[in-house]
């Protein structure tokens, strides 16, 4: 698969998922989710099938290495760990990871003594202790009375009011084999044509249908 341009325009797309909700939503068989939604309106540029592959992201960072799968998707954030073992699109969508709050008058003047939900996989509570906020681990976001830090849109989707501060932002990237430059050029060229709003607005939709 050392041409994977070539490949997929003659009908074969094998892209590797795992999950992480709502970019991709399932375990097996075809995912559904915002990115294999992408996947989709790209194949469908070339009329190509798309297999899909699941795996852990070490997995799927594997089969990328080996040249086993064109494309590697899971609500990836850019960092040096996956720029190592892959190439990476350029940004195609940003999450800012603030506060939120129930009501718009909760708003605190700062974050000092304020105890503030997190989910344990989001590492927040660096962020959150710098300004000296009391982070609390938390299963579901819904329905708490806890402020909640999370996504932007994550927070616009359990109609939450964000506070001013950036807790960190996470750059959404795709995952692709090292040296497939014209591959490359081709994914990019798709995810350049994305309106960013418009993937906020897919985003927010999917976290409520996908809900407890």
């Amino acid at each position: 698969m050392a041409d994977s341009l070539n490949t997929v325009q003659n009908g074969d797309l094998h892209v590797g998922v795992t999950e992480n909700a709502p970019w991709v939503i399932g375990q097996k068989g075809t995912p559904t989710g915002l990115e294999p939604q992408l996947i989709k309106e790209l194949a469908s540029r070339w009329n190509t099938t798309v297999h899909w592959h699941w795996g852990t992201e070490s997995e799927l960072l594997d089969a990328l290495g080996s040249n086993q799968i064109h494309l590697a998707v899971g609500g990836f954030s850019q960092s040096p760990h996956l720029r190592k073992r892959a190439a990476l699109t350029k940004p195609y969508f940003v999450s800012e990871l603030r506060v939120g709050f129930k009501t718009e008058a909760a708003i605190p003047r700062d974050l000092i003594a304020v105890h503030v939900g997190i989910r344990r996989l989001q590492s927040l509570t660096g962020p959150l202790e710098e300004r000296h906020a009391y982070p609390a681990f938390i299963d579901q976001l819904g329905d708490q009375d806890l402020p909640v830090a999370t996504d932007d849109w994550r927070l616009e989707a359990y109609r939450r009011f964000p506070g001013p501060w950036v807790l960190r932002t996470a750059k959404h990237v795709m995952a692709l084999p090292k040296g497939e430059n014209g591959w490359m050029m081709e994914v990019q060229r798709y995810l350049n044509g994305l309106n960013p709003e418009s993937i906020r607005q897919r985003l927010i939709t999917l976290e409520r249908e996908s809900a407890p």
